[in-house]
């Protein structure tokens, strides 16, 4: 994983899942493409967000969020998919991005850390406060996310994105001239 990582940094192409058993060869300018419009989808802030991404590196929603989060200077969790609900709960992200089973496993957290005895004393308050204090996004990356987990993101001012409506036109079907 480390050696992956360091031929993205350095610039080099990397190999990425295309559609079916085809696989798509990423440029350093493509990586950066996506850096770009990802960034171009979220609000700007003063503070260093933080990601947590359970992903493989062959997923190129993973290297679309990786070239983000090297050139945001953000603070990166990488975690195994099995553990990345538990390590977005510990982290407290400002993004999370995940595929919709686990924006929605995301979601059932969030509920429970509502629920808690603590938050049953305060009255409740109107908006809702973001789960976490903090999280200000959720990237669904294989799915768009049902109307119902939209609505919980949206009435606590989480902003739902769909990946591949960031602009990344390699994540949704790869171009001919790529394929390797």
């Amino acid at each position: 994983m480390l050696a992956d990582l360091a031929l993205q940094a350095a610039g080099q192409t990397v190999t990425v899942r295309g559609s079916g058993s085809q696989t798509l060869r990423l440029t350093a300018s493509d990586l950066a493409q996506a850096a770009a419009a990802l960034s171009r989808a979220l609000p700007e802030r003063p503070e260093r967000e933080i990601l947590v991404l359970g992903g493989a590196l062959d997923d190129p929603a993973t290297r679309a969020l990786l070239s983000w989060a090297t050139v945001a200077g953000a603070a990166l969790l990488l975690e195994d998919p099995g553990g990345v609900l538990g390590s977005a709960v510990w982290a407290r992200p400002t993004l999370f991005a995940g595929a919709a089973e686990e924006v929605a496993g995301l979601r059932r957290a969030a509920e429970r850390g509502e629920e808690g005895w603590l938050r049953r004393l305060r009255r409740p308050r109107t908006p809702r406060p973001r789960p976490w204090g903090r999280l200000h996004t959720v990237f669904s990356t294989d799915l768009p996310l049902p109307p119902e987990d939209e609505t919980f993101w949206r009435d606590r001012g989480v902003m739902v994105r769909f990946l591949p409506q960031c602009g990344i036109d390699w994540y949704i079907s790869p171009r001919g001239d790529r394929d390797a």
